[in-house]
C-alpha cells in the first residue's frame, strides 16, 4: 500500500505543479482492500432436513444481524465446515434470525432465492466459517437485531 500511496502522490504533485491545483485524493477502503481479510467463524446450532423434494438447512449462531450482504443483495462466500469429515453434502446456510432474508447463501444474483451448497457433513456444534467478510460485514450489520449481541471483532496481525 506504501508504494501504491508513494506512486499516486506522485503523480497528484505532477498535476499540482502543472496547474497550481493541489488535490487530496481519498481512498475507501472497501472489498477490493479489506475484502479478503476477514472471516466470520459460526457454530452450526440445528440442522433440519425437509425431505426428498426439499432441503437440509444448516442454522448457524450468526445470521443477518452480523452479516447482512448476502440476504440483502445475494453476495457469495466461501463457506467451510471445520470437522473431519470425509462426505460431502447440500446444504442451505441461513441465520438465527427467523427471518426470511436471513439466507447466508442465497442464489447467485438473487438475495430472495436459496441455493444449496456442498459442503463437508455437519453436525450440530461444527464450526462454520464464512470468508472474505473483511468488508462491510460488520458497517453494514444490523446492531442489536432481535436483542441478538453483536459478533466479537479479532485483530491478527
Amino acid at each position: 500500500m506504501e508504494a501504491i500511496a508513494a506512486e499516486i502522490s506522485h503523480h497528484l504533485q505532477i498535476f499540482a505543479d502543472k496547474t497550481g491545483r493541489k488535490l487530496q485524493m481519498e481512498l475507501e477502503p472497501g472489498t477490493w482492500l479489506v475484502g479478503h481479510a476477514g472471516v466470520l467463524p459460526a457454530k452450526i446450532v440445528d440442522i433440519v432436513d425437509t425431505g426428498a423434494d426439499g432441503h437440509t438447512f444448516l442454522r448457524l449462531n450468526t445470521g443477518m444481524n452480523d452479516f447482512a450482504r448476502p440476504g440483502m443483495y445475494g453476495a457469495q462466500h466461501i463457506i467451510a465446515v471445520l470437522n473431519d469429515a470425509i462426505d460431502t453434502q447440500e446444504y442451505v446456510v441461513v441465520g438465527h434470525n427467523c427471518e426470511t432474508g436471513d439466507i447466508i447463501t442465497p442464489a447467485a444474483g438473487d438475495p430472495e432465492g436459496i441455493e444449496s451448497r456442498e459442503l463437508r457433513q455437519a453436525n450440530i456444534g461444527d464450526v462454520v466459517v464464512i470468508y472474505d467478510t473483511g468488508a462491510y460485514c460488520r458497517t453494514m450489520s444490523h446492531k442489536g437485531y432481535n436483542s441478538f449481541p453483536s459478533a466479537k471483532e479479532i485483530f491478527i496481525d
